[in-house]
């Protein structure tokens, strides 16, 4: 079993000295289930240097013993997402030791990132390499660390599959929480998590977000410039919340809509007045004329029948068929009303 501290004490404390950097300094005081004590002493300093370069400085001290330990560390990004750090150590019995290090790390959306390490010392020098490959469906490790006289290989896989909706999704290793954005069918719609793209649906109207945040309202849209000019969203932006190791159906409710534009002219091929009234016959809706005798209607059918009256009373009606499976709104006319 593990034994528990009896007490623990700490306390730190951190000045900035505006172009000069930070100090920090900490005192720590724990004593053990034994009755073992031990007080620690910390000293930091740390400077942003050029761009987003810094120097970092640490000593540490055991009260009771006159030795220093001490660590000096540069770190260096580069503007193509990897970040050099190199370091200098000595123990409290004299030992030193240098690190250099390059890393890269794995980009959110998916690729390549790596870690290169290489440490000397009065030992056998130590050497690590890793490489990650992050795809959507998995992500693929591997790497090699130790000396000349002990090397150790790895290698590592992750993914994960879900069920849900009466399909299948392949995703990478899924930590938190996850939710399915679904739009009713309808592929290609771009969607959006907090603000930022993460993909679009695919054929059969899906898309898994796998690294939802649990228990946080998180804002999913989708955005509705690739859907055909027939179909509807009556919202395209929603806030939900998920438990920690399960996942959500999260839908979005497209219409698809029967819709027209008719352009209107009178026996002599004039467009219809500025302002005329238009009666749908069969669902009994009103619309307005336009300019140049354009109008718009919706909730059509496929025989439809339009009666018109004009700023001065006139009546004219004017038929029309439409095609009931148009994946767009299509333009009708000029038609005649008599």
């Amino acid at each position: 079993y593990i034994s528990l501290s009896q007490r623990s004490e700490q306390l730190t404390l951190s000045v900035g000295l505006n172009g000069w950097g930070s100090l920090g300094a900490g005192y720590f005081d724990v004593r053990a289930a034994d009755e073992s004590r031990t007080r620690l002493l910390n000293l930091t300093w740390s400077k942003p240097l050029w761009r987003n370069t810094s120097f970092y400085l640490s000593a540490n001290r055991e009260i009771g013993n006159s030795d220093w330990a001490m660590q000096a560390q540069l770190i260096i990004p580069f503007d193509w997402r990897g970040t050099l750090s190199v370091s200098g150590e000595r123990s409290k019995i004299g030992e030193s030791r240098q690190r250099v290090n390059y890393s890269r790390a794995v980009p959110s959306e998916g690729g390549v990132g790596f870690n290169l390490g290489y440490a000397h010392d009065d030992g056998p020098d130590y050497r690590q390499a890793d490489l990650t490959w992050r795809m959507q469906s998995v992500q693929v490790q591997a790497g090699v660390y130790g000396s000349s006289n002990a090397e150790t290989r790895w290698a590592d896989a992750s993914g994960s599959l879900v069920w849900m909706d009466r399909q299948v999704f392949v995703a990478n290793r899924i930590d938190d929480a996850f939710v399915v954005v679904s739009t009713g069918g309808y592929a290609d719609i771009p969607v959006r998590y907090e603000n930022q793209r993460v993909g679009q649906t695919d054929k059969n109207g899906h898309l898994l977000v796998p690294w939802s945040s649990a228990y946080y309202r998180g804002k999913y849209e989708i955005d509705p410039l690739n859907l055909p000019t027939n179909v509807q969203s009556t919202n395209v932006e929603q806030r939900v919340s998920v438990r920690r190791g399960s996942g959500y159906l999260l839908e979005f409710p497209l219409n698809r809509i029967i819709a027209a534009s008719v352009v209107l002219v009178d026996a002599q091929q004039y467009e219809l007045p500025l302002g005329s009234r238009v009666r749908h016959e069969q669902s009994g809706a009103y619309a307005v004329v336009g300019w140049d005798g354009l109008v718009y209607l919706e909730n059509l059918e496929e025989h439809n029948s339009l009666q018109v009256t004009l700023a001065d009373g006139r009546t004219c009606q004017a038929q029309f068929t439409l095609d009931m499976k148009q994946q767009q709104v299509p333009l009708i006319g000029p038609l005649l009303c008599h």
